[in-house]
């Protein structure tokens, strides 16, 4: 019986012993991989630099340090290193989600982060960067596939041609340098010779003056361009009516002028956005609309007439001619898109409505103010919109 209980006991000591030396092993081999994705050294000290380099009154960075227990800086605030090599490729210092306006305020900018060669992601929107001479650094980052600088008071100096012709970004796809100061159009020559992968451009609220540039065989994979609320003159190029694989064009509030060019060959593009400019026509030959268009906004132009075959437009929801010059309607005109969901022709010199609007039966907002509109409107007339929500026929007769 005795012999028993001690061949039990040995037993549990065996079984004790193994497990304990599995869980040992296990350590070892956890220890082992944390140490292999911890960051590599230069790229930790080049991001100490670039934070002893900025301005953080908030404390943004606190997690960054030299301490023991701060070493392992892929686990650091807007930080996030390749699993395989420990390499740095993401920066993420956006502080747009912030509750209270935090942001961080470069000083100045040193060669530090030419030390991160393998990030592709950068995003430093909504901080100060006034002072720094961005460009001619990030442009030195090889493997950059997306690039965020929106809200960080970039100037408007232009900086030099060699600057385009000594730097390339062969990965880069997103671009977004939207709400700053800029007013050349420098940024173009940059594009052009940067990189052809770019699939999305976002220039909107610069100050950007002069003509839009010809895009003749660049961007050629371009999906959305972004270009409202700067001061671009002149008439659209012809050649944006290439890029083929355009989703979303968008040049609202600018000073472009003459006819539209012909879209037709763009037909991925969904959304067309042109509203407050001086636009005055469409082109001579055909409707020159591809018929993808979901959203056409024309809004606050010169246009004197609705577009010839606007009704082929068979998936447009979203139409805006209100501010134009508009009095009628194209004789061989024969009608609008049954697709058509929003209406808006308000402040122009309609006296009648549009031919066939008692057929638009998913319209759900018609806005009519602002025209010549006279007599009255049959029941019968609007007894089919069994969808509107919203009808503006006020400031008429």
């Amino acid at each position: 019986m005795i012999s028993e209980k001690i061949m039990g006991v040995n037993r549990f000591i065996k079984i004790l012993s193994v497990l304990m030396f599995v869980l040992s092993l296990c350590m070892k081999l956890t220890s082992v991989s944390a140490a292999e994705v911890r960051c590599i050294d230069r790229e930790r000290q080049a991001l100490l630099k670039f934070k002893h380099d900025l301005v953080d009154d908030y404390g943004i960075l606190s997690s960054w340090g030299s301490e023991e227990v701060k070493k392992e800086c892929c686990k650091w605030k807007g930080i996030s290193c390749s699993k395989g090599t420990g390499h740095v490729v993401l920066l993420d210092l956006n502080v747009s989600q912030s509750v209270d306006y935090f942001y961080l305020k470069a000083a100045k900018l040193s060669l530090v982060l030419l030390e991160l060669q393998h990030l592709n992601y950068l995003d430093l929107s909504h901080n100060d960067l006034e002072e720094v001479n961005w460009l001619q650094h990030i442009t030195r980052l090889p493997f950059l596939e997306e690039l965020y600088l929106s809200s960080c008071q970039l100037p408007s100096t232009v900086p030099s041609f060699d600057i385009f012709t000594n730097s390339s970004l062969p990965y880069l796809s997103i671009l977004d340098l939207s709400f700053n100061d800029l007013t050349s159009s420098f940024a173009f020559h940059w594009l052009f010779n940067s990189s052809a992968s770019l699939t999305s451009i976002d220039l909107s609220y610069n100050r950007i003056k002069g003509p839009i540039p010809d895009a003749d065989g660049e961007l050629i994979f371009l999906q959305e361009l972004v270009l409202s609320y700067n001061v671009f003159r002149g008439m659209i190029p012809k050649s944006l009516g290439n890029l083929s694989h355009l989703y979303s064009l968008d040049m609202s509030y600018n000073e472009l002028n003459g006819p539209l060019p012909n879209f037709t060959k763009i037909s991925s593009l969904r959304n067309l956005i042109l509203n407050n400019n001086k636009l005055n026509g469409f082109h001579p030959q055909s409707l020159g609309l591809p018929s993808s268009l979901e959203m056409l906004e024309l809004s606050c132009n010169q246009f004197r007439r609705l577009p010839e075959g606007i009704e082929k437009l068979s998936k447009l929801t979203s139409f805006g001619m209100s501010s134009n010059l508009l009095n009628g309607f194209h004789p061989q005109s024969l009608g609008l898109p049954s697709s058509l969901q929003s209406l808006e022709l308000s402040y122009n010199q309609f006296r009648r409505l549009p031919d066939g609007i008692e057929k638009l039966s998913k319209l759900e907002y018609l806005g009519m103010s602002s025209n010549l509109l006279e007599g009255t409107i049959a029941e019968w007339y609007l007894s089919n919109l069994a969808n509107l929500q919203f009808l503006d026929l006020s400031f008429n007769s």
